[in-house]
């Protein structure tokens, strides 16, 4: 005779297995979803800053050397005549739509900084008033949104609402362009999918913005996160705070 032995889970067995596998998905998929996201943007943010780089030759190509540009003084223009011109003719090479001038409130049907929207540094907190040269995020700025989705934001050093925004001067910074990669949608965070790229004092080329120490931490604001992600060969450093 012979004997036909199975061999079985019992139900409670079959329980524990599932919630264990359960609590381990609880705690393994977000993080999975968050590095796949981040991944996202930074493909993004590959593309966004193409885009900048190929408008800005563009421009060089019209407008000379920027080391020679003439652009808008607080002291001598009565109106932000030279600036305006050449954020327009930006946008004749960023493939999307053109804003114009957001002013003092920062807001243009480019950028949407309703209530709803929170902008935030990379420490978590809200980017209001953590912004080193104005309190608005995108104060006296010059907008576009691109064909992909992201969004570009231009700071002059020297803006007839503004003043000088001494904060680049003293960085020796002309012009200031915040990308955001996807656009209005979240998590609008600096280091994330915000990030922050200057044209300096005597150089003729956009680079991601760097002050001599890296504050892309935990901790921090995040400004320089470009700096390092480039520096690391577009690469998110092993470190990265996100």
């Amino acid at each position: 005779m012979v004997l036909n032995n199975r061999i079985a889970f019992t139900l409670a067995e079959v329980l524990i297995t599932l919630g264990i596998v359960g609590v381990i998905a609880v705690l393994t998929i977000p993080i999975l979803i968050n590095k796949y996201q981040n991944q996202v943007y930074l493909e993004s943010l590959k593309k966004s800053y193409s885009t900048l780089q190929n408008a800005h030759l563009r421009l060089i190509d019209e407008q000379g050397d920027p080391k020679n540009w003439i652009l808008y003084h607080y002291a001598v223009d009565k109106d932000d005549t030279k600036n305006k011109q050449i954020a327009e003719s930006y946008a004749r090479y960023l493939i999307g739509k053109y804003c114009g001038y957001a002013g003092s409130s920062g807001r243009t049907a480019c950028i949407n900084l309703d209530n709803s929207t929170s902008f935030k540094v990379l420490n978590g907190e809200n980017a209001t008033g953590k912004v080193w040269y104005a309190w608005s995020f995108y104060h006296c700025t010059y907008q576009y949104n691109l064909s992909s989705g992201g969004s570009i934001a231009i700071l002059f050093a020297q803006n007839p609402a503004g003043g000088v925004f001494w904060q680049l001067i003293n960085k020796k910074i002309r012009i200031l362009y915040i990308l955001d990669v996807n656009g209005n949608k979240k998590p609008n965070q600096v280091g994330r999918d915000i990030y922050y790229f200057t044209l300096n004092n005597n150089e003729n080329n956009i680079v991601p913005y760097y002050n001599g120490t890296s504050d892309c931490k935990k901790d921090e604001f995040g400004y320089s996160c470009a700096n390092d992600i480039i520096n690391n060969g577009w690469q998110f450093p092993k470190d990265y705070p996100y």
